[in-house]
């Protein structure tokens, strides 16, 4: 089972680089499609994740600058902290991270504007003592929201997102 805030996070820099204003209009088109891909998987989403505690929780966000090398554990309960999914985890604080296993195995680049990012975050496997909750998947589009192209911006989504799960046949329920 999956839950999902109804948010899409723009991840600005916090060390005062210019941010651009990323567009909010394909915010509902790229939740559905995200949510979407995971039920054709096989997964249930959970629309009650405070009463009921999901097996992971799908994270959406979407650059406002320039990032370099995202598969880093950042203080992510800042952008995420609202969301009532982490109701049953006493003790959450802003000092808490995300762990990416293939940190360090995959080389470090730079996100640019606009870049779309997917994150699973497992919840069957979390690690008080070092304040960390690990990611079991995570997918980018590299600046798919800001780019400029003939093709229309929904179109270029869409195939996208569905490209990312596609590209990761490993994604399905167990």
């Amino acid at each position: 089972t999956f839950a999902m805030p109804d948010t899409i996070v723009h991840l600005t820099e916090q060390l005062g680089a210019a941010d651009v204003p990323v567009s909010r209009a394909f915010d509902a088109l790229i939740l559905s499609e995200v949510a979407s891909n995971f039920e054709a998987r096989g997964y249930v989403r959970e629309l009650a994740p405070a009463q009921h505690r999901p097996d992971f929780i799908v994270l959406v966000a979407v650059t406002a600058s320039v990032q370099v090398d995202a598969w880093v554990s950042y203080p992510w309960f800042a952008w995420w902290g609202f969301y009532p999914g982490w109701a049953f985890f006493p003790g959450f604080t802003p000092a808490w991270g995300v762990n990416y296993p293939w940190a360090g195995v995959v080389s470090p680049f730079a996100w640019t504007q606009g870049t779309l990012i997917v994150d699973m975050i497992d919840l069957r496997n979390i690690d008080p003592e070092r304040r960390e909750i690990h990611s079991l998947w995570a997918g980018a589009l590299n600046g798919v929201i800001n780019a400029a192209s003939s093709v229309p911006p929904e179109q270029r989504l869409t195939s996208g997102i569905n490209q990312m799960f596609e590209l990761s046949p490993y994604l399905r329920a167990q």
